[in-house]
């Protein structure tokens, strides 16, 4: 642990997991080809998920978005840290709410649009994958999702 973490009073194990928690997310945004921005809150075990985008604005709608939060969200549960986010309000916010309750999140009381999911809440939200005639990998579904 660094002379700083320790002046601060950070937990040695939280810095740990933070560490290997960040490099999964490196490698999902490589994987998926999607941004993610994120900071940790160590108190608290918390990974606090700024916002969460597909590159390739012609793949939208893709599903690349959902696989990259279902990895999200299984690389937090190993760490053992909840993920809180803000949804940003759009046009179709309902829609996006009801997305990121798929993969375990809720509400905070009286803020609907921030949002908890605490370590091995449950995931009803699964990419489906459509077999390819080509017998290339298989191609992700076309129903779009707000991420």
């Amino acid at each position: 642990m660094t002379d700083f973490a320790k002046s601060v009073g950070l937990d040695s194990h939280a810095l740990d997991e933070w560490t290997c928690l960040n490099a999964q997310l490196a490698r999902i945004m490589e994987k998926h080809d999607v941004r993610i921005s994120s900071h940790p809150t160590f108190s608290m075990r918390e990974l606090y998920l700024e916002w969460i985008s597909v590159n390739d604005v012609a793949s939208c709608g893709a599903g690349a978005g959902t696989l990259a939060m279902q990895e999200v969200v299984a690389a937090a549960d190993e760490a053992g840290w909840s993920i809180t986010l803000r949804v940003r309000p759009c046009e179709e916010e309902g829609r996006l709410l009801n997305w990121y309750r798929e993969f375990g999140f809720i509400s905070a009381e009286g803020d609907e649009l921030l949002m908890r999911r605490h370590p091995g809440a449950p995931v009803t939200r699964r990419a489906r994958q459509m077999p390819s005639d080509t017998g290339e990998s298989p191609q992700l579904n076309t129903e779009r999702h707000g991420v």
